[in-house]
């Protein structure tokens, strides 16, 4: 018996053309949002300029007239790149919460690293306002993640 070539492995795969429009899909909305994140706001910009600032950017073109590049440039790109990078982290360490778990329903709060980081946040804000509630819950999601993984990882009771 021999077996198939990987050739006629690939085309009998039925979701093949499903994953290609997801990705298709997934793309063309990560566009629209970059769009419509980068022309939108307080301060009108055309998007023509936003399409501008950033050609010019990487050479091609020349900078509009105008606040456009400081909005573009300065505010809202360093704002998407910022939620974008953010959600994507999000994602993924939700992905392996859940996959570690094995449960599909796993989120922070089971594991406690949530409360953990909210009373780091807490007693952080008390000592050092906002710098210190960001570096109090940080650290606090941190240990508690590290004190859980210590539990996990040792001896269990076997009752049988």
């Amino acid at each position: 018996m021999t077996k198939p070539s990987p050739r006629a492995t690939q085309s009998a795969d039925p979701y093949r053309s499903r994953r290609l429009w997801t990705w298709v899909a997934l793309v063309g909305l990560t566009l629209v949002s970059f769009g419509l994140a980068i022309g939108t706001g307080a301060v009108p910009v055309p998007m023509s300029d936003a399409i501008a600032v950033l050609t010019s950017r990487f050479g091609v073109g020349d900078v509009p007239p105008g606040a456009a590049e400081a909005v573009v440039w300065n505010i809202r790109m360093p704002r998407w790149l910022l939620g974008f990078t953010v959600g994507g982290a999000l994602g993924v360490v939700g992905a392996v919460l859940q996959a570690s778990l094995r449960n599909e329903l796993a989120d922070p709060n089971l594991l406690g690293i949530g409360p953990g980081a909210a009373i780091g946040a807490a007693l952080g804000a008390g000592a050092g306002g906002t710098r210190g509630a960001i570096a109090g819950g940080v650290f606090a999601g941190i240990l508690t993640a590290l004190v859980l993984r210590r539990l996990a990882s040792g001896p269990t009771i076997d009752r049988t």
